[in-house]
Order: C-alpha cells, then structure tokens, then sequence
C-alpha cells in the first residue's frame, strides 16, 4: 500500500489544486489526546485565572467567558480551561458568526471576557472588535498559554471540575426563526452526555476519531467529538483546513488519505455532498488505495452531524456507503441543549438508533424491547425530535405514544440530559410571539394614513392587506372595519 505521504501529492494533481497557488501553506494535522491536552489546558487556566481576578470584584457569580474560534484541539482546551477556572464557557463558532451575530450572541449570553481559540487572523479580529463594542476585554489562547507558563502552580490539585462547577452555556437554534438562545447545561448534564456519548459510539483507548468541517459550538461536536472520545483514551484528529469552499473539500480529502488509523469519522451534514462530488474526481489510483485500505480497516462509524429539521437523503446515504465502505449515520441535534436523536441507514431505510435526552416534566415513560413510550396530557406540545407521524405513533388504548427512538444500553431515560423545564418552553413561546409579531410600527404627523370604510358581509372571509399587516374578517354585516391605507388589494373569497 502506497504511504500517505506519497498519496497526498498524487491527490491534489488529480484534483487540479494547489496551495500555494493560494497563498496557503502545507495544512496541519492536529492530533491530540487527553494527556497531551491537559499541560495546555492547565497553562490557559492559570492564564485566565490572572485575567478574570480583576473582573471577580465588579460582577456577582461565576464570570461568563466566551470561547471564540474554530473546531480544534486548542478550542477544546480553552473550552475546558474557562470551566477549570470557575466560570461560565460559552463556546461560539467564529467561523459561522459575522460581527453582528457575535454581538447578539455576546449580549444574549452576559458574556464579560472573551477567548479566541484556532481562529484565523481575520475571524479572532472580528471577534475582539464584537467585544470591545460590549466593552468585554479579550485574549488569545496562546497569549494565556504564554502567561500560564511564568505562573506559579496551583496548590490545589489539577483534575476534572466538581460536580458543583459552573456550567456550560450552549446556543440552540430553532429551525423555524433562526434566532439563537443560550441555555444553561449543569456539569452533571454534560457527564452524563458524555458517558452516553461513550455508551453510543463505543469509544476505546485505541479509536482515533477523525473531525470534519463540525462547528465549534454544537453540543455533539462538543461532547461526541471532543469530550467523549477524550475520556475514553482515545486520539481526536482535526485537520486544520483552508479558508475557500474549494480547498476546504480537498483538505477533508487529504486528511482522510493521511489518517491511515482512523476508526471513527465525525463530519458536518452541509459537507456530505461535496465529499462525494470530489471523490468522483480523484484519480482513480488514489480510489483503489483508499478502498483497498477501507477494506483492510473499515471505519466503525461515519457520521453525520446535522442540524434539527435536516431532511434525510436516502440517495446520498446508499452513495456514501459505496464510497466509504461503512454506512451513513445521522446524528440530529435538536433545538434543546443536549436533546439529540441518532438515526443510522440501513437496507430497510433509515431507522432511528438511539434517543438522548430525559422525558419533559409531566410525563411518564416506560421502555418496551428496549424502544421508549412516553404518555401525559402534554404530550403532543412538550415532546420533541418525533421521526414518523403522531397518528402512526400513538396507540389509544393506553395512551402512550411510540418514539421510534432506542435506548442506549445500560441505561434508561432518566439517566440521560433533561428536556426544558415547562417555564422555559413558556417563555419560547413568548419570545417567538413576540419576535413574529414585531415591533410597533409609529406614524408620524405627516404619515397619517385616510380611513376607508367597508361593510362585509355574512360568509364571506376576506383578508385586506395594508403596510402593517393582514385582518381576517370573519363577522356579521352590521360590522364596521376601519382600515388603513386607501390602497389596498382584495384576497380571494372562499
């Protein structure tokens, strides 16, 4: 079997691309484990601990600090270092967010420092002057790993943080608005995500899991493809990719080329096209290598991160499976930190596999051939990430309601992350009520609109659009409307 190093530049002749055609140099593979990554998370603790002494003394509770950047081994240990260090993490992903979206989500969070982490230059500039617009001081990774290192050691004892630490603070985002929200994940709900994570994936000591194009701030990136594998002993790779669309595809590529011993492979939903798209344009040549190595060593799992509401190509599953030699498996995160359904192709169609995440409060839940039912009176409003219809789903006799959605085993729902309590899906529903309905239009003095009068008769249902909106009206004819603006269109009448 050819080398990978002899591989790769037979791989980027056969795709017609060139670094440093780009002004980009040789790409970095970035493999670490947990006892390589804890020197560098202890000396970015000591340097924030310095920095977030003067912050301690203005604001009351733990600070909040956001971890700005890119997927990566230095993102996860600054990631870990703000928690050793007593605060609120708050990982963002640099890459996706402009200025203006760093700002909301800063103000969202109460963000008071922020940490730049495997950024680029122009992504960590951005993010220092989204800061500095909320007057929130910031610092790199390596300025902190620098001061970390001239710092006295701590007399207490290094290890993971308490069972009382502070807890994340992970964005979700609803598919129907794509506003993002910040919700608070204790410690003891993201241990027991990672020991499901474990349980899931099957992690080892002797697994090397391989990360694609994820993004930073995801909870399945952050658990699944960082912490999880990290404690089990396993090896994390992230290849550090370009900053096109198009050499970005063909980085993925030479990573898998190079990374003969990877056994897992995590990569983003959006990238599963464009992987396959290039494969069918490398040299055939490298194909045969890679199948012939599949072959020997096929991946345990190749998954798919993809967001909540992802449709599922059945097509792509059943290319991605030639290509690979080992089935697609969709791993959805919900719009609720930490709820997550994993769904794996197979010849029958998609099944789903797994479910994480606690039955909401008022319902009840039993496990039957190690599938979970749920019931309550809220049933329908509370429970979320259902794969196939409600008809289908729920079974009258009883009252319980059929997921489709397998227990991990070893475990039961409630020892898995919990569902928003019923005060936060109020205020969901309050906060989308109000961002639909938006803010008050004023009229000034010379914008004032002339009135038009209509009568409308009994049944029929007319709607007349103005500036401001839409009014149904639905009543008898002795009802007099009042609308605005002389210029107005009639609708239909049913």
């Amino acid at each position: 079997m050819a080398s990978a190093r002899a591989g790769a530049p037979l791989l980027l002749r056969a795709v017609g691309w060139r670094q440093a055609a780009r002004g980009g140099g040789r790409r970095q593979r970035l493999s670490t484990c947990a006892a390589s990554l804890r020197p560098l998370e202890a000396n970015i603790r000591l340097g924030l601990q310095a920095r977030l002494a003067g912050l301690q003394q203005w604001t009351e509770g733990p600070p909040r600090v956001a971890v700005a950047g890119r997927h990566s081994a230095e993102f996860a240990a600054a990631l870990r270092a703000a928690r050793a260090a007593g605060a609120v993490a708050v990982p963002v992903d640099a890459r996706r967010c402009g200025q203006d979206d760093l700002m909301e989500r800063f103000a969202e969070a109460q963000v008071q420092m922020a940490v730049t982490a495997g950024a680029p230059g122009a992504e960590a500039a951005t993010v220092q002057e989204a800061a500095r617009l909320l007057a929130a001081p910031t610092a790199s990774a390596r300025a902190l790993h620098g001061e970390g290192l001239g710092a006295a050691a701590p007399a207490t004892p290094e290890g993971e943080p308490s069972c009382d630490a502070p807890p994340l603070l992970l964005f979700s985002t609803r598919p129907d608005n794509h506003v993002a929200r910040a919700a608070e994940v204790p410690h003891r709900a993201v241990s027991a995500r990672v020991a499901a994570a474990m349980r899931l994936w099957g992690f080892t000591e002797g697994d090397t899991v391989l990360s694609l194009g994820l993004p930073a701030d995801e909870p399945a990136s952050i658990v699944d493809t960082l912490e999880a594998p990290l404690a089990a002993g396993a090896r994390v790779t992230i290849p550090e990719l370009g900053h096109a669309a198009e050499g970005e595809v063909w980085d993925m590529w030479a990573a898998l080329l190079a990374e003969e011993e990877a056994t897992v492979l995590f990569v983003a939903s959006e990238w599963c096209q464009k992987l396959l798209l290039a494969h069918t344009k490398l040299a055939g040549s490298v194909r045969a290598e890679l199948a012939t190595r599949w072959a020997k060593r096929p991946f345990r799992h190749t998954v798919a991160i993809a967001p909540r509401g992802t449709a599922l190509s059945v097509d792509l599953s059943d290319r991605w499976a030639k290509a690979f030699g080992c089935p697609l498996t969709w791993h959805f995160s919900c719009a609720e930190a930490g709820a997550l359904l994993t769904v794996r192709s197979s010849a029958e169609g998609p099944e789903a596999w797994a479910h994480e995440g606690r039955c909401a409060e008022g319902l009840t839940w039993r496990v039957e051939d190690d599938e979970l039912w749920v019931s309550g009176d809220s049933l329908f409003e509370r429970y979320h990430g259902r794969p196939r219809s409600t008809e289908e789903a729920f079974r009258a006799e009883d009252g319980f309601c059929r997921t489709f959605h397998r227990v991990a085993a070893g475990s039961g729902p409630d020892g898995l992350l919990p569902l928003p309590a019923l005060a936060e899906v109020e205020l969901e529903k309050l906060t989308d009520s109000a961002m639909y309905k938006g803010p008050e239009t004023r009229i000034g003095p010379g914008m004032m609109p002339t009135w038009k009068v209509k009568k409308v008769p009994i049944r029929v249902y007319d709607t007349w659009r103005t500036a401001w909106g839409g009014l149904d009206v639905t009543k008898k004819t002795t009802t007099v409307h009042k609308l605005y603006l002389p210029k107005y269109k009639k609708r239909r009448k049913l």
